[in-house]
């Protein structure tokens, strides 16, 4: 099967609105939405779910969009679950992807100046193809302050200034 996962970290666009100085600065907490998207062209997928881990100096927002996605964070591991469950043949493609954001918050120490620190750990990606009964299973690199695919982001915003 064909089961696409994309991520990206944003500032000026999605569903919340992000606050904090850009390009972060050291010891001012700056926010981030996260989106993970999935697609599937051909076969239904089950069991969809996405883990990432949030780096220590990272928190929590308790925001999620759509909130009737199953996105779940544990504070006692820093983990970041989507269950996404069924994926049907032809989201992203003949219909809308399905997609889900989060929002994080970063306070950047002053050893991190310079830097362009990881807001989300590697995303892994598990889950089964109905139609060949495959395992399928990925994962995505970590996302930092680079948001690269946010329109507003500038080179030079994702490195902590002092």
């Amino acid at each position: 099967s064909q089961l696409g996962f994309t991520t990206r970290a944003v500032r000026s666009v999605g569903p919340f609105e992000n606050s904090g100085p850009m390009p972060p600065k050291a010891e001012k907490e700056t926010t981030y939405t996260i989106i993970w998207n999935a697609t599937t062209p051909f076969n239904d997928i089950t069991n969809a779910k996405m883990v990432a881990t949030l780096p220590p100096y990272m928190s929590w927002n308790n925001l999620v969009s759509p909130s009737s996605e199953s996105l779940t964070f544990d504070p006692l591991t820093n983990t970041v679950t989507w269950n996404a469950g069924t994926i049907r043949a032809g989201t992203g493609f003949s219909s809308s992807p399905r997609e889900v954001a989060f929002q994080v918050q970063f306070l950047p120490s002053l050893g991190q100046v310079g830097t362009a620190p990881i807001l989300v750990e590697e995303t892994g990606v598990s889950a089964t193809d109905t139609f060949t009964s495959q395992s399928i299973s990925f994962s995505r690199p970590a996302l930092t302050t680079r948001t690269s695919t946010d329109p507003m982001y500038k080179e030079g915003d994702d490195v902590v200034v002092k």
